[in-house]
């Protein structure tokens, strides 16, 4: 992606389709982690869309910095990025992408010299649970969906 530097979409598909096929071949797990800005279409409105493009690629470098080598960090549209990882539980992804969201929500954010407090709302889902690949990330989808409307600046599920 030009502006954050991650993965477009079409790249991001195509790691989804690596992951899937060696998930096929080797039945080595992975978890989709999704990630949405909160309230960023206020951060467009109030600060310009400048300061937006200066949020999204914040956050997509702060997710490439706590990827770790085999992970893949994609911007699936907007404010959206999908984070894949290979581990074997929703604990463990959890903690990983709370820790993110924790992180983030204590950063104090800088444009023009104005201050922003920016939070993450996400959800998990682990490749394992679901039939399809495509129903996995539709899971994330939903549970970074249900984050958003039961108060935002958190993961689901947590366990």
């Amino acid at each position: 992606d030009y502006l954050t530097k991650a993965l477009t979409r079409r790249g991001l598909n195509q790691a989804l389709a690596e992951f899937e096929e060696k998930f096929k071949s080797t039945k080595e797990d992975y978890v989709i982690l999704f990630f949405d800005i909160d309230h960023f279409k206020n951060v467009n409105d109030t600060y310009g869309h400048h300061a937006g493009d200066v949020i999204l690629s914040t956050i997509a470098q702060f997710l490439t910095s706590h990827a770790e080598k085999d992970d893949i960090v994609g911007r699936f549209g907007g404010e959206e990025f999908i984070l894949l990882k290979h581990l074997t539980s929703v604990k463990k992804a959890f903690a990983f992408a709370d820790n993110i969201r924790a992180t983030i929500a204590k950063s104090t954010f800088v444009y023009e010299k104005q201050k922003l407090k920016i939070t993450i709302s996400g959800g998990i889902a682990l490749r394992s649970s679901s039939k399809t690949q495509q129903d996995a990330v539709e899971l994330a989808d939903s549970y970074t969906y249900e984050a958003k409307h039961s108060g935002r600046n958190k993961i689901l599920p947590t366990s």
